[in-house]
């Protein structure tokens, strides 16, 4: 990918404006919509923040795609050349209820291949950055890398019960296959 530190410094740099744009928009009342259900919420502000993007994005680089998740960006069909995509507000009933708990989101892929990739929690001011083949960072100091040799049963995993009740949208039984396998004598916290 060219210019890839110059395009992540300027992806930086809008991300950060655009949770000046959120802080000060949540001050103000502010609209909100359902997009599938009651429980898939959009607000003016989602928009407002994704239609910024694409401007910046549009006018710096008219020949980069943009797939944003409130529909602000374009049709896009194939990850072929420089793709952004965006979800401005990452959990938007917890920004709607708590005003907290959201992030700001944006991969940069490259021909299918994912080059950059943001999360800026907006009210901590913390923002998280992987660039493909440099690793990870939160706020600019580089995090230790995975241990290769770990794997999910030595992992700490929370759960909602959602995913372990009979429900309509998900096969429950597979899920607790699931951690049937993941269950070992040592993970005594872990209980259906």
């Amino acid at each position: 990918m060219r210019n890839r530190d110059h395009i992540l410094n300027e992806a930086k740099q809008w991300v950060i404006e655009a949770g000046e744009l959120i802080k000060t928009e949540m001050q103000k009342p502010y609209k909100i919509d359902t997009k599938r259900d009651r429980k898939d919420l959009v607000t003016e502000i989602d928009q407002k923040t994704e239609q910024f993007f694409v401007d910046h994005i549009s006018k710096k680089y008219p020949d980069h795609k943009i797939l944003g998740e409130e529909g602000m960006g374009e049709e896009v069909h194939s990850l072929d050349g420089t793709v952004w995509i965006i979800d401005p507000i990452d959990g938007t009933m917890n920004f709607v209820h708590q005003q907290r708990f959201f992030a700001i989101s944006v991969g940069i892929y490259h021909d299918g291949v994912g080059e950059i990739g943001l999360i800026y929690d907006v009210m901590n001011n913390t923002m998280y950055e992987g660039v493909k083949g440099e690793g990870a960072y939160k706020n600019a100091k580089r995090l230790d890398p995975i241990d290769p040799n770990k794997t999910l049963t030595d992992a700490l995993v929370g759960l909602n019960n959602f995913w372990a009740i009979p429900n309509r949208r998900l096969n429950e039984k597979r899920f607790m296959n699931w951690l049937e396998r993941l269950k070992e004598p040592a993970l005594t916290g872990l209980q259906h």
